[in-house]
């Protein structure tokens, strides 16, 4: 009891007005979260995917190319930038499997940072940013993508950088935010293929404020273009120029042997695999998850269900057109690629955030109720903040140890067959790779 007692305190004071609360919830996360990037990190998965040695021999190929290289079609095409910090963390680190996968990781553990400035830049209280938080970085959706090298959580970091600068555009319309905004949106498209839509985010979160005239509205877009087309001009370009493999072989819009009706059928279809992956039937890749299992476990999968009901029929927050529209931006590259590849918990990445979003409305209205339940019971305000704080604990504790289960027991028996490569890229001194056919 003395132990409860004692915890109890801390929580309550993490969760009070002292002026030190975010500073102590930043600390936590950046520890929470690293235990779920970095324990037995490199021993789970234990060997390395083909394509991360392929994204190896990228890195090291940067080296023989002229500087900026802005895309190589080595490996099935790729933008650079992601390729030019693995490359420098060789530089660092020593050329290692440590050294590939570092930024993924460090992205990871950067990206529940960033969200949780995010939530409390829009006035979100502590507990519940903080719980928000919580729940990304236990999310096994999310963190297994920092425990190797694709460049997923990378793609997130960069989104969530771009929109901690536009939530502060539109609270104090400072055009060097709008700069920042179109810089790291240009950065995104650099990215993974599925950032090169987030442009969208900016230009619809402007076209939809409320407290910006439309003339005004006009002007803040065409400085975000201008800036933007021409930081992604040598991309375009070269793209054109040699094309994009994955782009083709993948999305239905550039095949000429079905027609339009055909390609609607296929935007229908993957709806409803997609509509389904939270709950149902998720990725069958082994690489991104454990084969046909939801996006969520069940308590999470609950608590989404209450918090879309909140965010479809109950009081609107001025946040919540942000998180529909990243929601509906995320949902569009995987909306255009051909069924067969869906679901694709790697491509639907940036769905996790809304995601997180709606189980945090979910947690706030049984929340919400059980504080109404308790005052009509009139319990003593001490037992119904430690129920509540209670509730808190074990909804985090609950949602860690299912998805942590899942990954570190069952997932981890699918990488024997998923990461295939048993090599140390430490034992090739002449970064002599072997050949990856």
């Amino acid at each position: 009891m003395r132990m409860y007692g004692v915890a109890s305190t801390l929580l309550t004071r993490l969760f009070s007005n002292n002026k030190n609360k975010d500073i102590l919830a930043t600390i936590f996360l950046i520890l929470w979260s690293g235990i779920f990037v970095f324990f037995r990190y490199n021993q789970i998965p234990h060997a390395l995917a083909l394509d991360e040695l392929e994204f190896a021999k990228l890195a090291l190929l940067l080296d023989e190319l002229p500087f900026p290289t802005v895309y190589s079609t080595f490996a099935t095409g790729h933008s650079t930038v992601y390729f030019y910090i693995i490359n420098m963390f060789f530089k660092i680190f020593g050329f290692s499997n440590l050294a590939l996968r570092l930024p993924s990781a460090l992205a990871s553990v950067f990206s529940i940072i960033l969200f949780f400035l995010i939530l409390r830049k829009l006035d979100w209280q502590t507990k519940y940013s903080l719980f928000a938080s919580l729940i990304l970085a236990s999310s096994r959706w999310f963190y297994q993508f920092g425990r190797f090298a694709f460049e997923g959580t990378f793609l997130i970091f960069l989104e969530l950088i771009t929109l901690y600068f536009l939530v502060s555009f539109l609270k104090n319309r400072n055009l060097k935010n709008m700069i920042l905004i179109a810089i790291f949106s240009g950065f995104c498209f650099y990215s993974y293929t599925p950032g090169r839509v987030f442009f969208l985010l900016p230009i619809l979160l402007i076209l939809f404020s409320r407290n910006i005239l439309l003339k005004m509205k006009l002007k803040i877009i065409f400085v975000f273009l201008t800036i933007f087309i021409i930081l992604i001009s040598p991309l375009v370009f070269q793209i054109r120029q040699v094309g994009d493999e994955r782009v083709q072989s993948l999305s239905i819009l550039s095949r000429e042997d079905i027609n339009i009706g055909q390609k609607a059928m296929h935007i229908w279809v993957n709806g409803g695999k997609l509509t389904l992956m939270w709950h149902v039937r998720g990725d069958t890749n082994a690489r991104h998850n454990y084969y046909g299992k939801p996006a969520l476990n069940k308590m999470a999968g609950g608590l989404l269900l209450i918090g879309l009901i909140c965010f479809l029929f109950g009081k609107r927050n001025k946040d919540d057109v942000i998180w529909g529209v990243w929601f509906l931006v995320g949902l569009l590259p995987s909306l255009l690629v051909t069924p067969s590849d869906n679901p694709h918990f790697l491509r639907t990445l940036p769905l996790v955030i809304p995601t997180v979003i709606l189980i945090t409305k979910g947690f706030m209205s049984i929340e919400s109720t059980g504080k109404k339940i308790g005052e009509k019971l009139k319990l003593k305000k001490l037992w119904l903040k430690s129920g509540l704080i209670t509730f808190f604990c074990l909804v985090i504790l609950t949602n860690a140890l299912w998805d942590g289960r899942t990954y570190f027991k069952f997932q981890r028996s699918t990488h024997r067959d998923a990461f295939r490569i048993r090599i140390e890229l430490s034992d090739f001194a002449d970064k002599s790779l072997p050949p990856t056919d």
